[in-house]
């Protein structure tokens, strides 16, 4: 997906006036979405990420991230 860089420009400027970054800001109106919509009130999203440090055998680690929305 891609969004236009006027839009992307409106998004950043929305998150630096409420003092976050953009993937705050973007990970926050989608918990807010799922709240909405799906009737979740605490989405966890889940984020895979590989973990370089764990040496030869370098695995792959969820890291879940709980957004309250009440």
């Amino acid at each position: 997906m891609t969004v236009p860089r006027e839009e992307a420009d409106t998004w950043a400027r929305v998150a630096a006036e409420h003092g976050m970054s953009m993937p705050t800001l973007l990970t926050t109106a989608a918990a807010a979405f799922f709240r909405r919509v799906c009737d979740i009130p605490e989405p966890v999203f889940s984020l895979v990420v590989n973990n370089r440090r764990a040496g030869p055998g370098k695995s792959l680690v969820s890291w879940p991230t709980s957004c309250p929305c009440g």
